[in-house]
């Protein structure tokens, strides 16, 4: 039957994935460069995701350079499926560009580096446990 049985570290990602986190406490951890008005918005957030094809309502979608693409470029499809907040490179023209959502736009200074620190926080840092 131990198969059968569920760690109580996994019911608790469970339920924190469930139920989702707030923002502002996502980005606690985070040194923002820059944010806009909106930015003052505490949306649920109740996924993270670097893919904007799997963006959801709720969604935090982080945008990553990577080598083939730059995850800058998909940031209207992440809005269009609903993303509740996006994380952009402080250096990126987006951060302007897309000031006039009405979602937060929060400027980092390494995208790659604050998507594992929200993604702790999200899961309640499981690396610790």
């Amino acid at each position: 039957m131990k198969g059968d049985q569920v760690s109580r570290q996994e019911i608790k990602q469970e339920n924190r994935h469930a139920r989702g986190c707030l923002l502002h406490e996502l980005l606690v951890n985070v040194t923002m460069y820059k944010h806009d008005e909106e930015s003052q918005k505490n949306p649920l957030i109740t996924a993270i995701t670097a893919d904007s094809r799997t963006v959801e309502s709720g969604s935090l979608f982080v945008a990553l350079k990577g080598e083939k693409t730059d995850g800058h470029r998909y940031i209207s499809q992440a809005i269009q499926r609903g993303a509740a907040a996006i994380i952009v490179d402080e250096s990126s023209s987006h951060l302007d560009k897309y000031q006039r959502t009405s979602l937060p736009i929060i400027g980092v200074q390494d995208t790659s580096e604050t998507l594992g620190i929200v993604a702790a926080t999200f899961y309640e840092n499981p690396a610790e446990q």
